[in-house]
């Protein structure tokens, strides 16, 4: 699918982009490490269309995920 095809080039660029700004090696192959990122929104997905009550859809989207891709190691509780 293009559209999926697009996304995971655009994360691939942003990874990229983001290990060299803080002059960092990835420790994962970047197709690997998009593709993780892929399942994680995809799975996320999912649980909000099965419990909609408990999850609703996008919760994991917004609060989670930029907070594991942008962890400084110092997460407010």
């Amino acid at each position: 699918m293009r559209v999926r095809r697009e996304f995971r080039e655009g994360f691939a660029r942003a990874f990229d982009a983001a290990a060299s700004a803080k002059g960092m090696t990835l420790q994962l192959d970047t197709e690997l490490l998009v593709r993780t990122v892929e399942a994680l929104h995809d799975g996320a997905t999912m649980q909000s269309l099965l419990e909609p009550d408990q999850l609703p859809l996008g919760t994991i989207q917004q609060e989670v995920i930029p907070r594991i891709l942008l962890d400084d190691g110092e997460w407010d509780t």
